[in-house]
């Protein structure tokens, strides 16, 4: 799978020393006009070392997209806290669930990875 240039960038990010600094330019679109730029007093990655770091940087990701998808992914999302403190004050005035519900479903539609 070839990777984008802002994934490039964000691999190499990864795999840089961080005592080097490195600003992306325009010419820079393929692993190519990457490599042909190459500056840094480090070898350039092999396609396997970035393969690798961008499988991470994927696995990272995925790891907490459920915390993102409660927030803003497809309904049912969290809503507004405002609208919880709501649902809270009446479940304890009407005794109800309402709120513990919502947050049920919500988490029922975005579970954590096992």
């Amino acid at each position: 799978m070839p990777l984008t240039a802002s994934q490039l960038f964000s691999v190499f990010d990864r795999l840089r020393p961080t005592n080097v600094d490195v600003t992306p330019s325009p010419d820079m679109s393929s692993i190519a006009a990457i490599r042909a730029g190459w500056r840094w007093p480090i070898d350039c990655p092999t396609d396997e070392e970035l393969s690798a770091a961008w499988d991470e940087i994927q696995a990272e990701l995925a790891a907490v997209q459920y915390r993102i998808d409660r927030v803003s992914g497809t309904p049912p999302v969290y809503a507004p806290i405002s609208d919880q403190l709501d649902m809270l004050y009446h479940d304890q005035i009407d005794g109800t669930t309402t709120w513990k519900d919502h947050i049920k479903a919500v988490k029922a539609a975005h579970p954590k990875p096992s």
